[in-house]
């Protein structure tokens, strides 16, 4: 049986806001603070795939000693105003699914939130790790599952005037399929997982896709979203060595 077939909405409009700018994601302090602990303030080179409108890029240059910066996403519009609020950096449209053809490697390559909307992860993991330079770390953020299992999801909303198309996203991969699938590409290679916690309440929005949270037994903010799923999100950090 065929997986349903699912188009990608490009989420233009969330941030297309120039407040993407404001306020910083709660993993984009965790990330930055790992990446302080680990470089303080050495020149390291930075490339961000899926970067948006370039929100984490803003943050990282902020706290970091980046001397070197590369951001990549297919949405021209979103990357249009990210060169227009960091001229310094280089932003080019391509796509994860491809090898990606750029200059050099880097020392850190981040991908935040990208890879749940694909159904197939292999190759975009490995055009990840091939941006590393050795030493380097890659950083991925989405929702992983700790028990065995991979889920591709598959969504409309429903409307008064009909039923929208089915929407690709919110896939889930096991941490197990994450960790074979870098040993696969990368054999010389230190993984580390980091769990992301809310520190605070979302609340819900108009939109039953936007993320919001809850109280359960276990967390006081439990990331929820109108599927009906309860999101774990975690970073896994790749050590190429």
């Amino acid at each position: 049986m065929d997986v349903l077939k699912g188009s990608y909405s490009k989420n233009d409009p969330v941030y297309l806001d120039p407040g993407v700018y404001d306020i910083p994601k709660e993993y984009f302090k965790i990330l930055v603070g790992i990446m302080q602990d680990k470089y303080n303030r050495d020149p390291i080179t930075l490339v961000d795939v899926g970067c948006a409108s370039g929100g984490f890029i803003h943050y990282a240059k902020s706290n970091l000693n980046i001397i070197d910066c590369v951001g990549i996403d297919i949405s021209e519009k979103l990357t249009e105003m990210a060169q227009q609020k960091l001229p310094d950096v280089e932003f080019r449209n391509d796509s994860i699914n491809s090898p990606i053809d750029i200059r050099h490697t880097f020392d850190v390559c981040t991908c935040l939130g990208t890879l749940g909307i694909l159904d197939e992860i292999e190759q975009p993991l490995k055009n990840l790790l091939d941006l590393l330079k050795k030493g380097g770390s890659l950083f991925i953020f989405g929702s992983f599952n700790e028990y065995p299992v991979d889920v591709i999801t598959r969504y409309r909303v429903v409307k008064d005037e009909g039923n929208a198309q089915w929407e690709s996203g919110l896939n889930v991969t096991s941490m197990v399929t994450m960790e074979r699938l870098i040993k696969k590409y990368s054999m010389d290679t230190e993984i580390k997982w980091i769990d992301v916690e809310m520190p605070f309440h979302l609340p819900k929005h108009g939109n039953p896709m936007r993320q919001w949270t809850i109280e359960t037994s276990q967390k006081k903010h439990q990331i929820v979203v109108g599927t009906g799923q309860l999101l774990d999100k975690k970073i896994v950090q790749v050590i190429k060595k």
